[in-house]
């Protein structure tokens, strides 16, 4: 099986390397295309893979200009161009693109030029920016998830909510007939590592937030809502670990902002960005995980500070959203009332054993470690080929 992967934001997350890297010691040839826009060609060489299967490659693309942000039909002309000039599709089985609106655009036309099955992955790029910003392109987007052999959704929020968008196209039963949740991987040591919590938090109550210190994180807000806990006469800490996150925008006016919120309350803890190892030792130190992010297209970390044994606050109506039911491992909020995430913090509290021990009954190796996600994929490509689709 040989497959070519378009993954134009490969280089800014670990995820992708993960999955190729797993797809790869299950014996898959793969050309991963890069295409990078004028800004990131910091990017290349970062995360490389040592694939063990020969004939596997990571290729490069600097041809975007620009100018091509604001022209997204010539965008993908000349991504389709780049592809060709590299790729020797005669030799590609199926082609897996990892961003609808970008990605899945020229899968299409690839698919279309060489009749090769396309699948694409919807993120929160896709439905939060480019079907806003776009909507004069929304029906050739619907048409690419219309013409793809198989969809894949990181968590149900965003099959619902592209089921909305879709309401009125004549692809919408056909996208949600053909389609299925996938979510991404944790790093193993994780869940290696799995630690369970006891029946009552610490006294002071203790939250973490994990993430970048810039705006769309929450942090602001976690920390506003630990101030009405306390005023409410909860006894609360908090951590907040993430400033200074590699490929990450660093928003200095934000950190800032967040830097003289914390400097006058000195149960607030500011920590730099650290390794996963640490990061375990310190998730099991604290009592509740809150990250009320917004955009997000999954959060990964809340999956993390579940394998420690932590209760989650995370963003109703974003990519982790009704992957499982509300109360069962934590609450949604809304992002952007400090107040009412500050309600449900305290329900977790209240609670705390409860939700300690449905987080420790989670079988968070079946879902979320990378080897069972790379067969899940060489599963769904197997029968994508196997039935000619």
């Amino acid at each position: 099986m040989n497959i070519l992967h378009i993954a134009n934001s490969y280089g800014g997350t670990e995820v992708y390397r993960r999955l190729f890297a797993g797809l790869d010691s299950l014996g898959c040839r793969q050309q991963v295309f890069v295409p990078l826009n004028s800004r990131n060609h910091d990017r290349i060489g970062k995360q490389a893979i040592d694939f063990s299967v020969a004939g596997s490659a990571l290729h490069y693309s600097t041809r975007l200009k620009w100018w091509h942000k604001f022209c997204f039909r010539q965008k993908i002309k000349a991504i389709v161009g780049a592809v060709e000039d590299t790729i020797d599709m005669s030799k590609v089985d199926i082609i897996h693109a990892h961003m609808l609106c970008v990605d899945g655009s020229v899968a299409r036309e690839l698919a279309e030029r060489h009749s090769k099955p396309y699948v694409t992955t919807v993120r929160n790029t896709d439905l939060n920016s480019y079907f806003k910003w776009f909507p004069w392109e929304r029906g050739q987007f619907l048409q690419t998830l219309g013409s793809a052999a198989h969809v894949v959704f990181l968590g149900p929020k965003y099959r619902r909510k592209l089921a909305e968008y879709a309401s009125r196209s004549r692809f919408r039963e056909k996208i949600l007939r053909n389609s299925s949740i996938i979510p991404s991987g944790i790093d193993p040591v994780f869940l290696e590592h799995r630690h369970c919590h006891g029946m009552m938090p610490h006294a002071p109550a203790r939250l973490v937030f994990v993430g970048a210190f810039y705006e769309g994180k929450g942090l602001l807000e976690t920390i506003q809502a630990a101030d009405t806990l306390r005023d409410r006469g909860v006894e609360i800490e908090l951590t907040a670990i993430g400033r200074g996150l590699p490929q990450r925008p660093h928003d200095r006016p934000y950190i800032a902002k967040v830097e003289a919120l914390a400097a006058g309350r000195p149960w607030v803890a500011l920590k730099d960005h650290m390794p996963h190892g640490q990061l375990v030792d310190e998730l099991r130190e604290n009592d509740v995980f809150v990250m009320p992010s917004s955009p997000e297209s999954f959060g990964l970390v809340y999956i993390e500070a579940m394998s420690q044994g932590l209760p989650i606050i995370y963003t109703r109506d974003e990519g982790f959203d009704g992957y499982y039911e509300d109360g069962a491992v934590g609450w949604p909020v809304n992002p952007r009332k400090p107040a009412g995430i500050a309600d449900k913090i305290e329900s977790v509290l209240k609670d705390y054993g409860g939700f300690a021990k449905r987080v420790a009954d989670l079988d968070l190796e079946r879902d979320f470690s990378w080897p069972r996600i790379a067969q899940k994929y060489k599963d769904l490509y197997s029968s994508i080929l196997g039935s000619g689709k």
